[in-house]
């Protein structure tokens, strides 16, 4: 028996051309989600540098289909409702079918025809029920392959952020080989200018002991070879072995004037190139000390000499106080 005169056969009709449109749109779906796949395992055997402008794209793609498969599932969760209504108030929405029309001389048969069809036929009652259950089973499979496609989209999102996540791993470990090549060029060189300062510090003791040995012999050469000229020679006194102690005490004294000029250049050296580091440390110390005791000397009339500006002696011993403590302070801090 058809349903062409119930009133569901129409709605039925277009509810199962619906589901045959759901269920081409997730076998495209799974297409396109198979591209994707085969695409990213073609990048990870590969191994293409272009990889990473590559996964953006899928990133962005594969988030796309994520979220038209939740829209989805709503649209097949709705189906459902529908379909579950019809289910419940099917009795209702259908029509009492009318007798069949029999002739006098079929009387006798009649008994046999009711029986034949209670064992055969249906009511439209029926067949509404068996058509929804089938549409019902049909939305089943179509969920099933949503189902499917949402957690294949989720693998290969793990897939794609694991393949990621092991080049951003070379990249890193390209990086630290990098640092650790770049630390052991500076560790040679830190090592070749440790030699060069050794060996700048030999040739400078040697320089020192040509200078000391300069200002040793220096004097006595130059006298000697003073004494040694013509008009030195020609005087008797001065050319007398006897007088050579006046080479001696002229050569002591040049000797001991050279060593003491030499010894105050090197100590003045020493002073005019201290710690710059120390030296700008003490300036910032007394700066903040000036700058935190000018306000009570200036706010405190007390405090202040009749000899105009000059502090008071208390203020002047307080302030050399505070700095002192201070650069003790500094110094024990480096």
């Amino acid at each position: 028996m058809d349903l062409d005169d119930s009133p569901c056969f129409v709605l039925l009709v277009y509810i199962a051309f619906i589901l045959r449109w759901w269920d081409a749109l997730f076998f495209h779906v799974e297409e396109e989600l198979v591209s994707h796949e085969e695409t990213i395992q073609n990048e990870i055997a590969n191994e293409t540098e272009g990889f990473l402008n590559t996964s953006k794209a899928l990133n962005a793609a594969l988030h796309a289909m994520a979220a038209h498969l939740h829209r989805y599932k709503a649209d097949l969760q709705y189906l459902d409702l529908v379909l579950s209504d019809l289910h419940k108030h099917r009795k209702e929405m259908t029509y009492n079918p009318r007798p069949k029309q029999r002739d006098e001389g079929e009387d006798g048969k009649q008994e046999d025809e009711e029986e034949e069809e209670g064992k055969e036929g249906f009511s439209p009652t029926d067949r509404d029920l068996q058509k929804i259950e089938q549409l019902v089973s049909y939305l089943k499979i179509i969920c099933c392959s949503a189902d499917e496609a949402e957690r294949k989209i989720q693998n290969i999102l793990a897939l794609l952020f694991n393949q990621i996540q092991s080049i951003n791993d070379k990249t890193l470990q390209a990086i630290l080989n990098a640092s650790q090549q770049e630390n052991r060029i500076s560790q040679r060189l830190s090592l070749a200018s440790h030699m060069l300062s050794k060996s700048m510090k030999r040739d400078s003791i040697a320089m020192k002991t040509i200078a000391i040995m300069t200002l040793v012999f220096l004097p006595g050469a130059t006298f000697a070879a003073v004494f040694a000229m013509p008009f030195f020679t020609e005087n008797k006194y001065l050319s007398s072995p006897s007088q050579v102690w006046i080479w001696v005490i002229l050569t002591a004294i040049c000797t001991a004037f050279a060593f003491g000029g030499y010894v105050h250049l090197v100590k003045r050296g020493e002073m005019t190139l201290g710690d710059p580091e120390d030296n700008n440390d003490t300036t910032v110390l007394s700066d903040r000390t000036n700058a935190s005791n000018a306000p009570s000397a200036v706010g405190n009339g007390d405090n202040a000499s009749p000899n105009g500006n000059k502090p008071h002696w208390r203020q002047r011993v307080s302030r050399r106080t505070s700095q002192g403590s201070i650069e003790l302070s500094a110094r024990r801090g480096s």
